[in-house]
């Protein structure tokens, strides 16, 4: 199981490191026991620029220099690195332009078909209906509803996250 957070900057990445540290930063141990093995690390990180075509210099480029959508897109690299069961993403498209929102989106569809669970965290009514199969809602701190498939629809999603259900 693993964790994405909503505030990327403060919670998700290292600014000042590079795409490449960033990336590899949560399975260094897997990548060498002794010495870190360079090329391993180069590897990894060029499989997901390139699968997640993230717009980059290179892997020495500083995280920080990318765009919120690169950023998150290394960020959701570094994680599935791991080879989570589970994936909970908090917010995943806050702050990123309408261009990385389709291409997270992508990843995360992509995600779902191989088998990966995805525990969506978020507050955009059309986020949810993109990309879920089912919706638990909360009001007050309580869950108030359960939308199963074919039941999703905007104004019931409306309705109970305003604790009008």
């Amino acid at each position: 199981m693993n964790y994405i957070p909503e505030d990327r900057r403060r919670n998700g990445l290292f600014g000042a490191a590079s795409v490449r540290a960033n990336m590899t930063s949560a399975v260094l141990d897997t990548l060498g026991r002794v010495f870190l093995p360079v090329f391993r690390e180069r590897k990894l990180t060029s499989k997901y620029i390139e699968e997640f075509s993230i717009n980059t210099t290179g892997q020495e480029q500083s995280l920080g220099a990318l765009s919120g959508g690169n950023q998150q897109k290394v960020i959701i690299s570094r994680i599935l690195a791991t080879n989570p069961k589970v994936l909970i993403l908090d917010e995943p498209t806050r702050g990123i332009d309408a261009g990385a929102r389709g291409d997270v989106y992508r990843i995360i569809d992509a995600l779902k078909a191989e088998g990966l669970a995805v525990l969506l965290v978020s507050s955009d009514m059309e986020e949810i209906l993109a990309l879920s199969d089912r919706v638990v809602t909360m009001y007050n701190g309580t869950i108030n509803r359960e939308f199963g498939p074919g039941e999703i629809a905007l104004d019931g999603l409306m309705a109970a996250s305003f604790g009008v259900c």
